[in-house]
């Protein structure tokens, strides 16, 4: 799909193409025709953006117990996982069409996971993440002979309100300040605007927390405060999900008036013990 923009008479062009970043070969043909559509065909940025959140808690039971579970999904770890991988061999190989003194820049998109702890119902999304920030750590020094003098960098966003956080996840994070959209969209344009920045990792915090911040091994460890207060709110979901899975069942075996004035009962006799 192409759409085409004329702001004040200038022609700018944005053209999207779709692809399925999780395969190699639509990744292909998106770099081929991103070069089709690139004045002179040459590559100066790209970007590892496409990434998507949990899509299956390996911590869940599943029932009966005398049964195997069945295999899980995998697509967090094929999309942001492969996906990266697939994007960057491409970008590395044609960084090479680049003539001398032009600038060839990969930037990868972890997140604030890729850095501290979870916990297991977020296990595939937190083990992309560290994967994402092994592979940065892998390039970012020598991404080979041919592309020595190619650029990595690496953005670490926390929170941020975009559809990636489910429903009842922005119902945890109520009243906790989260990164802003802007900020990563600034720290990215950092990294690709400055010439120098090469290795880097910069991670977008909320504002009150420091906003963007170079990070290195040594301050990761102060971002253990956000992994504690993600554990906390994902252990809160899990006890909303239970009582609202228990209310429901009470609801279907005793029908809802009986369990309104079981509950009604309840609620004065709590009442008459408070007074």
């Amino acid at each position: 799909m192409v759409g085409t923009e004329r702001l004040t008479g200038i022609q700018r062009s944005h053209h999207f193409v779709r692809c399925d970043v999780a395969s190699y070969d639509a990744q292909r043909q998106l770099f081929r025709a991103a070069l089709a559509l690139l004045p002179g065909g040459i590559l100066n940025t790209v970007v590892a953006n496409a990434g998507v959140g949990e899509t299956y808690d390996v911590t869940k039971a599943h029932s009966p117990a005398s049964e195997d579970p069945p295999e899980p999904d995998m697509t967090t770890i094929d999309v942001n996982v492969k996906g990266v991988i697939f994007t960057s061999r491409l970008a590395l190989h044609h960084f090479q069409r680049n003539p001398p003194g032009t600038d060839r820049h990969l930037l990868l998109v972890g997140s604030m996971a890729s850095l501290v702890d979870t916990c297991g119902v977020v296990a595939m999304y937190a083990t992309s993440k560290h994967a994402v920030l092994g592979w940065f750590r892998s390039l970012r020094l020598y991404p080979g002979a041919h592309n020595k003098d190619a650029r990595i960098n690496l953005i670490c966003p926390y929170f941020v309100a975009t559809p990636i956080i489910p429903t009842m996840g922005r119902v945890m994070l109520a009243g906790m300040e989260l990164a802003t959209t802007e900020d990563v969209v600034e720290a990215a344009a950092r990294l690709v605007s400055e010439p120098r920045a090469r290795g880097r990792v910069l991670a977008v915090m909320p504002r009150k927390a420091g906003g963007i911040s170079e990070i290195d091994e040594t301050e990761a460890k102060a971002l253990e405060q956000f992994s504690n207060r993600v554990i906390r709110a994902l252990e809160a979901e899990s006890r909303v999900k239970s009582c609202v899975l228990f209310v429901g069942d009470l609801v279907r075996l005793l029908g809802f008036a009986w369990l309104a004035g079981a509950l009604g009962v309840v609620a004065v006799v709590c009442w008459m013990r408070c007074t």
